[in-house]
């Protein structure tokens, strides 16, 4: 088959990668630039900002619900609910803005919050029984929405997946020593009080649903 060609219209070209718990919608963002960056030296200098592409696999559409803007930015978008969830920074505005979206129907802020006092490192949003807004530094799991807690983490590389109503799955490497590790699922309360471990690695399955493989 003669691979198709999909045109985004923007000078840097666009990788798609496909969101993960669906099988229809693909995205792409033209510029690699994170938060953090740009909270560090690029609000300084200011940057030309980035766009957000979605392609439609069922009707070979792409679509780009914002314009290209000087010192805005996207992260990894994240479906749930039967919609995308668009996470935006805009560094005119020194804010942080949550977007539920879907393609030629509807495109809504649902939250907006002030860059003061957020910490930007790793900020993204992490799916569960809602969309959370987070970030993660190497010591630090940080809450902003819809709940708000601060958790400190016990082992070393542990990584917040998945968010259930008052319990966190952490993925993280057991007996990590650079050469070999055992993948770990462990859940926990917000404050990393074990629960549960289970040997694994949580994953999201194409029909959106989390199973613990191991």
């Amino acid at each position: 088959m003669h691979p198709q060609k999909i045109k985004t219209d923007n000078k840097y070209g666009t990788n798609f990668s496909l969101l993960s718990g669906q099988t229809r919608y693909m995205y792409g963002i033209d510029d690699s630039i994170d938060f953090h960056d740009m909270q560090e030296w690029g609000i300084h200098e200011g940057v030309e900002g980035s766009e957000i592409y979605f392609y439609d696999l069922k009707t070979r559409k792409i679509y780009s619900p914002f314009k290209k803007e000087k010192n805005v930015l996207y992260a990894k978008p994240l479906w749930q609910n039967d919609y995308i969830y668009i996470l935006q920074g805009d560094f005119n505005k020194n804010c942080i803005g949550i977007y539920q979206y879907l393609p030629e129907n509807s495109l809504e802020l649902i939250y907006e919050q002030s860059l003061l006092g957020m910490s930007l490192y790793n900020l993204e949003l992490t799916p569960g029984d809602k969309v959370y807004l987070t970030s993660t530094d190497f010591e630090t799991f940080n809450c902003y929405w819809p709940k708000r807690f601060k958790m400190k983490f016990i082992e070393e590389h542990e990584n917040v997946v998945y968010i259930d109503k008052n319990r966190l799955f952490i993925q993280y490497d057991k007996n990590f020593d650079g050469d070999f590790s055992e993948d770990v699922v462990k859940i926990t309360d917000f404050s990393n009080n074990t629960l549960s471990e289970e040997d694994g690695w949580l994953q999201q399955f194409p029909d959106g649903s989390w199973h613990i493989v191991n």
